[in-house]
């Protein structure tokens, strides 16, 4: 694909995140499901496009985003996660040890989720974490089984995305 139509690709992609991004400030309920629909764009970047143009895409949705959204739950979690996640993801799919795959993708996620946790409870957003294990360490558990279901329909629908895009480039 010659530069000009990677460039065109990924401006309507980063359209579609951030328009995305966007609506999620009004339908609260479907937040997260908002914000990882975004990386989704980021991933057929990477796909269509390569590394530098998805890493373009990433900053440049992060950035409006960040000037535009109203309400920036989502906004947050594709800055703090899914944006950069399909690019970490394929890294670590690169690797070819099952083992070693999810090991750096759950640490990944474990950082970001603290990460996230702290930027919240410092900034006033969320109450700290609690001081029984009993509700902590279960909704930890919880989080990080949510993610491997998460990665599993990731891969699952970049799967769809490869095997149906060449059927329709042919036409």
């Amino acid at each position: 694909m010659k530069n000009t139509k990677k460039l065109a690709l990924t401006a309507i992609l980063c359209a579609a995140a951030l328009a995305l991004l966007f609506i999620s400030a009004f339908l609260e309920s479907i937040t997260v499901s908002l914000s990882a629909a975004a990386g989704l764009f980021i991933a057929v970047i990477f796909v269509e496009c390569g590394l530098k143009h998805s890493v373009l895409a990433y900053v440049t949705v992060s950035v409006l985003a960040l000037l535009v959204v109203p309400e920036k739950t989502a906004v947050y979690m594709f800055l703090m996660f899914f944006g950069y996640y399909p690019m970490y993801k394929s890294w670590c799919e690169a690797r070819r040890r099952a083992a070693a795959e999810y090991v750096l993708k759950l640490l990944c996620f474990n950082l970001s989720l603290c990460l996230c946790w702290v930027l919240a409870g410092v900034l006033g957003f969320q109450p700290s974490l609690p001081d029984v294990p009993f509700v902590a360490v279960p909704a930890f558990v919880l989080a990080n089984a949510v993610f491997l279901l998460y990665d599993f329909a990731f891969s699952r629908l970049i799967g769809f995305y490869l095997k149906y895009s060449k059927k329709w480039r042919r036409k």
